[in-house]
């Protein structure tokens, strides 16, 4: 999450290694690092990091599709449960002044079992390059939930 994945101590090298990685998280302010459906018959399906650099603003939804497709009938409250669980963390990034996180991370976890209920979770990770902010928002974190939600709900209103 966020605009860049180097922090504040970072050398010039590493920041230009970094920004040429996957140059649309400046623009989009994340990025999707993969995922793993486990999807009944002991079959599970598994996306790494290179699938998720295939994704750009116009073809991100497909990769977010995609991660939530094991649930597809139930899509729409899928989508909705993740929407209210992000904006949990976004008002608290609306808030917070204390903290800027640098390549940290959202993991979304849910129940692709049809016949259990969705339980869908949203949890912070990657904590390594968390800086004080000196009283600053970590508007680049935001930013990356925002696009988030407009990528969700865009998924949702095809529905």
């Amino acid at each position: 999450m966020g605009q860049v994945t180097y922090d504040p101590l970072a050398s010039a090298a590493k920041i230009e290694k970094e920004s040429i990685k996957y140059p649309p998280q400046a623009t989009m302010g994340m990025r999707i690092l993969g995922y793993r459906i486990h999807r009944g018959n002991q079959n599970v399906e598994v996306r790494d990091k290179d699938w998720g650099k295939s994704f750009d603003e116009t073809t991100v939804q497909n990769g977010l599709r995609e991660f939530f497709s094991a649930r597809d009938a139930d899509l729409k409250q899928v989508l909705e449960e993740a929407l209210d669980k992000l904006s949990i963390i976004k008002k608290y990034f609306e808030s917070q002044k204390s903290f800027q996180f640098f390549a940290s991370s959202l993991l979304f976890v849910y129940e692709a079992d049809k016949t259990l209920p969705i339980n869908l979770r949203i949890v912070m990770i990657d904590f390594s390059h968390a800086f004080t902010s000196n009283g600053k928002r970590d508007e680049g974190y935001l930013f990356g939930i925002q696009n988030l939600e407009i990528f969700l709900n865009s998924l949702l209103s095809e529905l």
